[in-house]
Order: structure tokens, then sequence, then C-alpha cells
């Protein structure tokens, strides 16, 4: 991973074999990013995508074993008992063109990953909501 660093951005370019989520994380506890939201670009494989089935409260998972366009990484990172949390969605495509999105649980880039994290000035909290199921993200 190669980052540097402008004002409240952070540039990022995840090299072939780089675990985006992962990454993620291991930058945010590296530069004590505590509240960002993240865009990116790129391909990736071993990619699992979730769909979170509100009635069974879980996700229904999709594995992409081979290489997928990323057309579209977004998300944000939070402070989740007082380490960072990543939560992102993902647009990917295959040589058909067909596009699947949801949850991104994990990819590891086959090209290359383009993500611009962009820091907030406040902490953003998650916290489980037991109604529902998830750790979700608590405004003061």
């Amino acid at each position: 991973m190669k980052h540097w660093t402008k004002g409240n951005n952070v540039f990022v370019v995840l090299d072939k074999g780089e675990k985006i989520i992962e990454s993620l994380i291991a930058l945010a506890e590296e530069k004590n990013i505590k509240s960002a939201t993240f865009t990116g670009i790129g391909a990736a494989d071993r990619i699992t995508l979730g769909y979170f089935d509100v009635e069974a409260c879980d996700y229904e998972r999709k594995e992409f074993p081979f290489s997928m366009e990323l057309g579209t990484l977004i998300g944000n990172i939070a402070q989740l008992d007082g380490k960072p949390f990543v939560h992102a969605h993902a647009t990917i495509c295959g040589p058909d063109f067909s596009a699947y999105t949801g949850h991104l649980f994990e990819g590891t880039i086959s090209v290359t990953g383009e993500i611009v994290i962009t820091k907030h000035p406040v902490e953003m909290q998650r916290s489980l909501d037991e109604n529902i199921g998830l750790n979700l993200i608590k405004l003061k």
C-alpha cells in the first residue's frame, strides 16, 4: 500500500494481492483516523458481497472468486469499541458486464485499488442496535 496525505484527504493505492478492508483498517490505525468517508475504483478478486435480510437479521453472502472490475467502492470509517470499523459497499462487474452490488465483506486487489479517504473532524461511533442486529452509527 502506498499513501500520501494532503489536508483532510488521504490518497491510497493498493497493490495486487492486498486486501481492501484489511488495508483500510490498518491505514486508519496507522493514521489515527477516527471518522472518514472514502471512494475508490480498481479491480479485485476473491470478493464477498452481502445483502442484509432484515427479516432474518443476517447477511446473505455471495462470493466472486475471479477478477472483477471494482466500478464503485464507497464507505465510511468509524469507531467500534475503540478500534477502526470500515463499512463499505461496492459495485462490481465481470466480462459479461453484469453488475453486482452490496455490502463489501472483503476483496483482494487483482490489478490496482485507487481510494481517496476524506477525514472528518468529528468522531463517529458505532454500537450494536439490538433491534436490527447491526453496529450502527450513533449520533450525539
